[in-house]
């Protein structure tokens, strides 16, 4: 059983299911957890581990039609290092648990799914979970892990990096600077025209080398932005300035 979910033999797997009297509405078995006899099929986590991890979806649409009960949203599944769904397993995955798309697993709840396609993922997979309810802004609060910011460091598109924006992620001043600092035009002109530049917050000094990064990209337009950024920002504290 294993090795036909593993080849993505799907007549085969249906043939052991059938001698071994699988039925469709089988209660799912977790290894380590629920016994498993000898002469039975394998847990239906380890089948399961296989199909995503050799991105079988045929495999996997049969698992879970046979095993409906199956968790897949396991920090043994998607957490793991050697599961990499492509984006038609990723499909069942989603269609069995919608919720997956917010999943996360490490002890804080603060990697998900989409922060790990943006580290290293296809842009397409990034795209699919925010079309379908993911968080743009990860499990937590802005951090070196925003799903923003993974993509801007991981050299992600600008395609994708117009989708976390278009569905509602944060940009702040830092994204806008390691954008700046990659010499990546495009997208730091998508960032400059969004963020917010909360500079009653902002040290003057970080504005400074913000304003010296742009410089050293030499492009006028990312100059031009930042220059009103900054003048923006300073009318800002201006105003906020007369009520304390």
């Amino acid at each position: 059983m294993m090795k036909a979910c593993e080849t993505g033999d799907v007549s085969r797997l249906r043939g052991l299911f059938d001698a071994a009297g699988v039925t469709r509405g089988d209660n799912a078995t977790q290894r380590a957890v629920d016994p498993i006899y000898h002469s039975g099929p394998p847990a239906t986590s380890d089948m399961i581990h296989i199909a995503v991890t050799h991105n079988q979806p045929a495999i996997l649409r049969l698992l879970l039609d046979c095993y409906p009960n199956a968790d897949v949203s396991q920090i043994s599944l998607l957490g793991s290092e050697c599961a990499n769904p492509d984006l038609p397993t990723l499909k069942v995955l989603h269609s069995h648990d919608p919720s997956i798309v917010n999943y996360a697993w490490d002890e804080k709840g603060l990697d998900t799914l989409l922060e790990d396609y943006c580290r290293s993922g296809d842009a397409q997979l990034s795209q699919f979970l925010l079309e379908n309810g993911a968080n743009p802004n990860g499990a937590g609060p802005p951090s070196p892990t925003s799903p923003l910011r993974i993509a801007i460091t991981s050299d992600q598109p600008p395609s994708l990096i117009s989708k976390l924006i278009r569905c509602g992620a944060q940009v702040h001043s830092i994204d806008v600077m390691y954008a700046m600092r990659r010499r990546d035009s495009e997208i730091t002109k998508l960032l400059l025209r969004v963020c917010r530049w909360d500079d009653y917050g902002t040290p003057s000094d970080f504005l400074e080398n913000a304003l010296e990064d742009a410089y050293q990209t030499k492009d006028k337009e990312i100059i031009s932005l930042m220059k009103q950024c900054m003048t923006n920002g300073r009318a800002r504290k201006k105003w906020w300035h007369i009520w304390n």
